[in-house]
């Protein structure tokens, strides 16, 4: 059998380091904090939106490492006092997972491990052209894989109209 290709073998390393990075981070954090990095995933999605305050199906969307568990995991964070559940404004359908205060605080701290943590175990092995590159690439291919936007479903009133031309069929009103 033929040796990887370079790109096999690119692939292959950044397996590698996804995983020593992510076990090194969740060490690292449990130490400092006393917290899981999915805690950590959670509530960084969470302090990002605007208010500290994003609908719970949004959130879903955006987490990274806890998406099988995310009820579960915002049941911790509220059990720790560091998130709130409300509905949404004039919504009875809509959630909204919110930062309390100790949240807030909590993340600070959070946050400064976390910043110690990619310092140490990934920023000191790039020099700044090259984490240009890695961010560059991550970029290109984070965005070719993400998903198409949602399309509204498509009115049941309206009938489909089919062109032995088009390709597709249309919906008109």
């Amino acid at each position: 059998m033929a040796p990887p290709s370079d790109k096999r073998l690119a692939w292959l390393r950044v397996l590698e380091a996804h995983t020593r990075l992510v076990e090194l981070m969740e060490d690292y954090l449990r130490r400092d904090c006393g917290v899981p990095l999915a805690w950590y995933d959670v509530l960084i999605k969470i302090w990002l939106a605007p208010g500290h305050r994003i609908r719970m199906a949004e959130l879903a969307e955006q987490v990274l490492l806890s998406r099988s568990w995310l009820t579960r995991r915002v049941v911790q964070l509220e059990d720790a006092g560091l998130v709130t559940r409300t509905g949404a404004d004039g919504d009875g359908r809509g959630v909204l997972a919110e930062m309390t205060p100790a949240g807030l605080e909590a993340f600070a701290h959070m946050e400064r491990s976390h910043a110690r943590s990619i310092a140490t175990h990934f920023s000191a092995h790039l020099s700044q052209d090259e984490a240009r590159v890695v961010a560059t690439v991550f970029s290109r291919i984070s965005s070719a894989l993400a998903p198409a936007p949602r399309r509204p479903p498509p009115d049941p009133a309206a009938k489909v109209k089919v062109d032995d031309g088009a390709q597709e069929p249309t919906i008109s009103p």
